[in-house]
């Protein structure tokens, strides 16, 4: 089981980890469609530096990274290629929502996957934020 930390004002709740896997499917599909909707060249809500296509790269090389983290087990951060080495070699705007959708979907296949016990290394909660994403569905839809 996966522990939420609780927001302020808000309560702990426990979440199935095939729920938090539906949760990450869902998300990830979402993600694509607003993509598609929007085009490559508009705007992040939330980091005005951003376009879509430096999202889609960013969050693609992420579910990769992840994914490698549970088909392996790692127990700590390992070396690896960094985000930029990774995507100067990365997919070009063809193929882009593409390669996205296929690093998503090995992602949850991974985790679908994973051995129940597993136990690994990852990025901790408090570094992370799933406020960008909502604001980015909203500004799509």
């Amino acid at each position: 089981m996966f522990k939420r930390t609780a927001r302020p004002g808000g309560d702990d709740d426990t979440v199935e980890p095939e729920e938090h896997i539906a949760e990450l499917d869902a998300a990830g599909a979402q993600l694509a469609a607003a993509a598609q909707r929007a085009g490559l060249d508009a705007p992040v809500p939330g980091c005005p530096l951003w376009k879509i296509r430096e999202l889609l790269r960013h969050t693609g090389y992420v579910h990769r990274w992840a994914a490698g983290y549970v088909a392996h087990g790692y127990q700590e951060e390992v070396g690896r290629r960094s985000e930029e080495e990774l995507l100067r070699d990365g997919p070009g705007d063809r193929e882009l929502l593409g390669w996205f959708r296929d690093g998503h979907a090995g992602l949850v296949s991974a985790l679908r996957s994973a051995d129940p016990a597993l136990s690994c290394w990852a990025v901790p909660a408090q570094l992370q934020d799933d406020r960008l994403t909502g604001a980015i569905f909203s500004s799509y839809d």
